[in-house]
C-alpha cells in the first residue's frame, strides 16, 4: 500500500503585493511498498492552480505538486486549500497555503 509523506502540508507567503503571482513545491515521498497514483488534484479557489505528477511514483521516490497561486483581484488575508486524491492510504490529503494581499500603495 503507498503512503504519500509531505515534508510540510502548509505554506505561509507572507505579504504580498496584489497582482503577483507566486509558486510553492510541495515535496512529498512515496513511503509505502506500492507505486502510488495521484487521480485528482483540486483547488478551493480558481486563483490556486496546482500541477502533479500524473505518473505513478515508485516507492521510496520524492516528487512535488508545484501550487500558483495568482493574487489578481485578491485583497487581505487568503487562506486558501489544494486537495490530493489517490490511492494512498488516507486517500485525501488537503495542503493549504496562506498570504496577506495589499494594494500597491499600501506596502
Amino acid at each position: 500500500m503507498p503512503f504519500m509523506e509531505f515534508e510540510q502540508d502548509f505554506h505561509d507567503f507572507g505579504k504580498l503585493i496584489q497582482g503577483e503571482k507566486v509558486s510553492y513545491g510541495f515535496k512529498f515521498t512515496n513511503t509505502g511498498k506500492t507505486d502510488l497514483i495521484i487521480s485528482k488534484v483540486s483547488s478551493s479557489c480558481g486563483c490556486t492552480v496546482p500541477d502533479y505528477p500524473k505518473t505513478p511514483i515508485r516507492p521510496g521516490e520524492t516528487k512535488k505538486i508545484d501550487v500558483k497561486f495568482d493574487t489578481e483581484n485578491r485583497r487581505g488575508f487568503q487562506n486558501k486549500t489544494v486537495t490530493i486524491v489517490s490511492n494512498a492510504q488516507p486517500s485525501t490529503k488537503v495542503i493549504r497555503i496562506k498570504a496577506q494581499i495589499v494594494l500597491p500603495e499600501e506596502q
